[in-house]
């Protein structure tokens, strides 16, 4: 009887607690630009957060410095998630973060 009467907790709500548990473990680690205001956390390769991270509907994924550029122009997206696999380097981060008028929380997929 008291385990009929205990809460259940569904995929969807555990896929909830685990993204928000990634991005901010991400956060923690996040460091802000020089010249800019947005603020790049670095994850390790195919880390729990990465992986998490990469399959969240929640949070935009840019592959390229064009597609970097778009979301950092975006207002609705406040998190962006570059893969490893983005043809982005810590200078192209830089220079786009710093030729946006918004802040974001980018959160790049790095072995270094």
């Amino acid at each position: 009887m008291a385990a009929e009467n205990k809460a259940q907790m569904s995929a969807g709500d555990v896929r909830e607690i685990l993204e928000t548990l990634a991005i901010q473990n991400a956060a923690d680690t996040a460091r802000q630009g020089s010249q800019h205001g947005s603020r790049v956390a670095r994850l390790a390769v195919s880390s729990w957060q990465a992986e998490i991270i990469r399959h969240s509907p929640e949070i935009k994924t840019a592959l390229t410095p064009t597609e970097l550029r778009a979301l950092m122009g975006d207002p609705a997206h406040h998190v962006i998630f570059l893969p490893q696999a983005a043809m982005v380097t810590a200078e192209i981060i830089e220079r786009i973060c710093a030729e946006s008028s918004l802040n974001k929380m980018l959160i790049w997929e790095t072995n270094g």
